[in-house]
């Protein structure tokens, strides 16, 4: 017998003894019991709490009792819920209930004067906040949210996981949410994004990823020209963010007219890839994506492939293969004019085994 087969043999003897027999570990019954009196108290963890059954149930007792006739445990649930559809209230969510909400918040907002907010209920509303979509609901969740902060951060022991998140990404609730974010993706990276992502997920209707692409764009005007382009592939990876994918064309626009207004004719192949394949061909007026972005940039894409065109006719289509270059640049200095380019081919040519 090898040194660890007799290990294995010995351990696994050792781990025999301790499940039966008077050496056996008894089960950790005081634990077990404040488990249970936990799971009673608030419903068997955060997806029970914040079940749709529970939730259609303490939004009719606020509906015919008020903010007076809910529990304690009933604020928790509303809390985690305030942006989410409602049967009870036909699909809308109660954030966009103002009869509702309004008089759940002034209940809050006392328990932050009074120092008694708890950190389950500022969570709840934070994550809420994250998920509801711009507007004043929104904003007077963010106020509640700063001036419950503070008391939140005091009484907490320790730091929960959840509390360091919130910390870290503290300026989220302030002026300017997406600023930190904009800076780290123009620089290539996206780890603050991803753990915001992973800690509170803002859905892509919230709020949160409409000031994004607008903060993106206001940074991309001010960034220098050369450091937009060399970007550029990195910005377009950014429309498969679950956030921003239904904000695609919106980007791709700004993107496109920041290009144009830069002052480069060149064609940038990314660029013009990725817009040929989600908006089809500029040159066609059924391509209807296209009028979401300037006049000029349309123009200065259908310049690329006007010239793409004209390279291709003159260089690749001559008698002998020998390109007319003073042909080639003579009509080059109109691609910028034409609106619209075919290349018509023969049969000789269509039909040649030469590559």
């Amino acid at each position: 017998m090898t040194l660890r087969s007799a290990i294995e043999t010995a351990t696994l003897r050792q781990l025999s003894i301790l499940k039966t027999g008077r050496q056996a570990i008894p089960p950790p019954q005081a634990l077990q019991a404040a488990v249970e009196r936990l799971r009673d108290r608030f419903g068997g963890g955060l997806r029970a709490v914040v079940s749709q059954d529970r939730i259609n149930r303490a939004v009719q007792k606020l509906q015919a009792f008020g903010v007076g006739g809910v529990t304690a445990r009933d604020r928790i649930v509303l809390a985690y819920s305030l942006a989410a559809p409602v049967a009870a209230l036909g699909g809308s969510a109660l954030i966009d209930e103002p009869h509702l909400v309004g008089p759940l918040v002034d209940r809050w907002s006392r328990d932050v004067q009074a120092g008694t907010l708890r950190g389950v209920v500022w969570r709840g509303i934070y994550r809420s906040w994250l998920q509801a979509a711009a507007g004043e609901g929104a904003h007077g969740l963010r106020r509640l949210l700063v001036q419950g902060l503070p008391g939140v951060i005091a009484r907490s022991r320790g730091e929960p996981p959840w509390l360091r998140t919130v910390r870290r990404h503290q300026a989220l609730l302030g002026e300017l949410p997406c600023r930190l974010y904009v800076a780290e993706l123009l620089e290539g990276r996206r780890s603050l994004l991803d753990e915001l992502s992973l800690g509170f997920s803002p859905p892509p209707g919230s709020w949160f990823w409409e000031r994004l692409v607008k903060a993106l764009g206001q940074q991309l005007d001010r960034q220098a020209d050369a450091a937009f382009r060399n970007r550029i592939p990195w910005l377009l990876s950014l429309t498969a963010i679950d956030g921003l994918a239904p904000r695609r064309d919106q980007l791709l626009a700004m993107f496109l007219d920041r290009y144009a207004r830069s002052g480069d004719p060149r064609c940038h192949e990314p660029l013009r890839d990725f817009a040929l394949a989600h908006w089809k061909n500029p040159q066609l007026r059924s391509s209807l994506k296209w009028d979401l972005v300037a006049e000029l940039t349309r123009q200065m894409v259908a310049g690329w492939l006007s010239w793409e065109d004209l390279q291709d006719f003159f260089r690749l289509c001559q008698d002998g293969g020998q390109p007319d270059e003073s042909r080639l640049q003579y009509w080059l200095r109109f691609r910028h004019q034409i609106t619209f380019s075919q290349i018509v081919i023969g049969t000789a040519l269509e039909r040649s085994e030469d590559p």
